[in-house]
């Protein structure tokens, strides 16, 4: 589920001062520049590892190949998971509310701050761009999962980063349909990944979105209004821990 380009870009930029660190003993900036007379690759091995890691970055941000399933999956799921990176734990992963926007306008509504498409994929905002509105995911779990769990002040205390969230996307607006807007819907779906890696994950996330309040009272007084209740999730390792 967490959406993970923003590696890919932090991958291409390195790999690419790594090409350049390696590369740059045989540029002197004059007219004598010359090449070795041996194979680069055998006087600077870590080109190879910058070239390969380059490759892989530029496939990974372009998003015209998912690197998902077979072979790559297997790797993935015997490496970087087993890796004690203390970023993605169980805490990030299982029972987690993404979130889409829907702006109500007359005779029409429009998706807003995307970080999900309809189909619950990664869009928008979340590649190339900083990680704060995406980020705030969690705090949006946090209050669905305070909802279910009927704990009032922590579903208003998170309740305020859905005011934040809906201003956003507010701003996202043009000066024109912020005069129309009415409302902004905000809809969640739930993570619910099996115990065990499974290479399928189509399922993973519940189905259709839901709609659990509206956003209104823009541009002077936003505030949440809460709707539905979010959908159940199966587990999660953020209750009862606090998240200040």
């Amino acid at each position: 589920m967490v959406y993970l380009a923003f590696l890919s870009t932090q991958t291409l930029l390195s790999s690419a001062f790594l090409f350049v660190i390696e590369f740059s003993p045989y540029f002197n900036g004059g007219p004598d520049f010359a090449l070795p007379s041996g194979p680069i690759g055998t006087q600077a091995p870590l080109l190879w590892v910058a070239c390969f890691f380059l490759l892989l970055a530029v496939i990974s941000c372009s998003g015209l190949v998912k690197l998902r399933g077979g072979l790559i999956t297997t790797l993935s799921a015997w490496t970087i998971a087993l890796r004690p990176i203390m970023i993605f734990v169980e805490t990030h992963i299982y029972g987690i509310y993404i979130f889409r926007q829907v702006a109500k306008l007359p005779g029409r509504e429009k998706a807003v701050l995307e970080n999900w498409d309809i189909n619950g994929i990664p869009c928008g905002l979340q590649a190339w761009h900083p990680r704060t509105i995406a980020g705030t995911t969690y705090r949006v779990t946090d209050y669905c999962i305070a909802v279910n769990e009927n704990v009032l002040d922590r579903a208003a205390d998170r309740a305020e980063s859905i005011v934040d969230l809906g201003y956003a996307a507010f701003l996202e607006l043009s000066s024109s349909e912020r005069k129309e807007v009415t409302e902004i819907d905000f809809q969640v779906r739930v993570f619910n990944p099996e115990e065990t890696f499974v290479p399928d994950t189509s399922h993973w996330l519940s189905a259709p979105w839901q709609s659990i309040g509206v956003i209104t009272g823009f541009p002077d007084h936003p505030h949440f209004v809460p709707g539905g209740k979010p959908p159940d999730y199966r587990k999660t390792l953020r209750w009862p821990v606090t998240f200040q």
